[in-house]
């Protein structure tokens, strides 16, 4: 077995896969990773299944010690990873030796950035996933954040790529690119006046600094219901978004809730969650009405494209035999050398 430590717990970082299904009815969340797409780009890029367990870090990420070798994948946000000091690329496949450290500064572009590892990080599961919930202290990492010390532990690599997939740019593009958040309307539309309405529809709205996982709060220009804000308990969706009394909307997020009693003006389509999940407290959002058709041939397009880059990877596999290290000196100089047969 494989195993990383780290040496310094970055500023908010889980460990997440797609989520915990099944069980809203029991009052247990969802939870998973928030960004949905660069989860899966990571886990494509070291030949994983999509729902492999990876780490989600926020703002900062983490200082790892390797202590095996693996193949590894960063995506989502740049947060200037850096392997042994050396600058490295994310939205492209890396590899690792043992002995190799891991570590970043803030994030310059986004929010959220996402580090696969071969075979997956080996946690408990919990109800169908390892995503950790840290409202009940369950999944991930013994139900809670990433610390100083940790040790995780990932399957010993056993095959090796020849080749390093990079994502595409159009896919890159196509989730992220500046855009207003395009939402569907649901039922309760009528509980907003007219001039509710065309306030939401033509609002910049600032993403509060208590903004979580659970849901992010937004501030800006008041939405008008017809009578209130409260209504009968009803099931929230990742993407929901409620407009409590005093007129504020509020995105449930990937911890939320499983009912709420606020009324919801609509719900983000899915191909937008990933941008809307990237972005930092105090950013701004505009949101724009389409139709559910267009909703489903946006999240259709998003899954066809990504597809087709997926089937067009070469990873050039290969199985490793044996894994030999020397230490060599020339020149006054000392080089570790790994020699690998395949």
């Amino acid at each position: 077995m494989g195993s990383m430590k780290i040496l310094k717990a970055g500023m908010f970082s889980t460990i997440q896969d797609r989520g915990r299904f099944g069980h809203q009815a029991k009052g247990i969340s969802v939870s998973g990773a928030m960004d949905q797409i660069s989860f899966k780009l990571a886990n494509i890029l070291v030949g994983n299944d999509e729902n492999m367990t990876c780490i989600e870090m926020t703002i900062k990420g983490d200082k790892i010690l390797f202590e095996s070798d693996s193949l590894i994948a960063l995506t989502g946000s740049d947060m200037d990873f850096k392997i042994n000091g050396c600058r490295v690329n994310i939205n492209r496949t890396l590899f690792v030796n043992r002995g190799d450290v891991l570590e970043s500064s803030f994030s310059t572009t986004n929010k959220l950035a996402y580090m696969s590892v071969r075979g997956g990080l080996v946690v408990d599961n919990i109800m169908g996933s390892s995503s950790t919930f840290l409202r009940a202290a369950i999944g991930g990492h013994e139900g809670r954040k990433l610390m100083d010390g940790d040790l995780l532990s990932y399957p010993q690599l056993e095959v090796s790529m020849s080749k390093t997939p990079e994502v595409s740019l159009e896919i890159i593009d196509m989730i992220y690119s500046p855009r207003k958040i395009r939402f569907s309307y649901g039922n309760e539309k009528d509980r907003f006046t007219e001039k509710g309405v065309d306030t939401f529809l033509n609002s910049i709205y600032t993403i509060q600094n208590d903004s979580d996982r659970m849901g992010y709060r937004f501030s800006g220009d008041a939405v008008e219901h017809a009578t209130d804000g409260d209504i009968i308990s009803g099931g929230i969706n990742f993407g929901s978004i409620q407009i409590p009394g005093n007129g504020q909307p509020i995105v449930m997020m990937a911890d939320r809730q499983t009912t709420g009693g606020y009324t919801k003006i609509g719900q983000v389509i899915q191909a937008d969650l990933p941008l809307l999940s990237q972005k930092k407290p105090q950013e701004t959002v505009e949101f724009e009405a389409v139709t559910v058709d267009h909703a489903i041939a946006a999240w259709k397009k998003v899954n066809s494209t990504i597809k087709e880059w997926k089937n067009s990877l070469d990873y050039g596999y290969y199985k490793i035999n044996e894994v030999r290290r020397f230490n060599l000196g020339f020149n006054n100089k000392s080089f570790n050398v790994k020699v690998v047969e395949v």
